[in-house]
């Protein structure tokens, strides 16, 4: 997914005039900014969220059902903010984050369910928020690849996202989890994809090249460029 696509994503999660728009465009990005697979996000729990502590929890993960730490970056804050905003209004009773209302009560005595995220994906699809080939997974895959450009350690990226290689198998550690220097890491990490989203909206906006490279520069810390203005003869 490109900058650009990213930034439309990001614009419909504020789309108040369709919620459902919203709340699938929110799914999809937090999945960029957590890079956890889609099912563990759509299971997640309203208890599990820790804003001010800035983490979160999964639980019941894929490998053998360990619990998960994530650290949050700035911006998955506000995503999750937002989201539970909406969510405790549109779905009074879920324990979820992102809820499906089934037609049936559960073991749990609620028709709530996790969210039934192929829908919401389909909605963007339809909607042109994110090319037809787009599917869930792929938001992982860009979190993992981009960590891996940034220069995140392999063993950081794998503690977040709980992925294993083929070759050997990590044991959660949930004291490296929550240590500073991966903070720091992830948070370094997401500040880089905001600042490309950042442009990518200067992009849609109308920016010429030369103002973006100067923009750019500025968010990494340049003096911005002088320009000199040329005016033509008038007699």
């Amino acid at each position: 997914m490109t900058s650009v696509e990213q930034a439309t994503l990001d614009t419909a999660t504020r789309d108040y005039a369709r919620p459902k728009l919203a709340e699938a465009a929110r799914f999809a990005l937090l999945l960029r900014y957590l890079g956890c697979r889609p099912g563990e996000l759509a299971a997640l729990r309203r208890d599990d969220i820790e804003l001010q502590k800035k983490e979160l929890l999964f639980r019941d993960t894929k490998y053998r059902k360990e619990v998960r730490r994530v650290p949050l970056g700035t911006r998955a804050v506000g995503l999750l903010d937002a989201q539970l905003s909406v969510a405790l209004d549109a779905a009074t009773g879920s324990p979820y984050l992102f809820s499906t209302k089934g037609r049936t009560l559960g073991d749990d005595g609620t028709p709530w369910r996790p969210f039934a995220y192929s829908g919401a994906i389909k909605r963007l699809r339809v909607e042109h928020v994110v090319p037809v080939e787009f599917h869930a997974h792929a938001m992982r895959r860009e979190y993992i690849s981009r960590a891996i450009e940034a220069g995140l350690p392999y063993a950081t990226i794998r503690k977040v996202t709980g992925h294993h290689s083929t070759q050997a198998i990590e044991i959660y550690d949930e004291g490296l989890a929550t240590a500073p220097e991966l903070r720091e890491a992830v948070e370094k990490h997401l500040q880089t994809v905001q600042q490309e989203q950042l442009l990518a909206q200067l992009q849609l906006m109308g920016a010429t090249p030369e103002m973006l490279e100067n923009f750019a520069g500025q968010l990494r810390g340049q003096p911005p460029k002088q320009y000199r203005r040329v005016y033509s003869d008038r007699k």
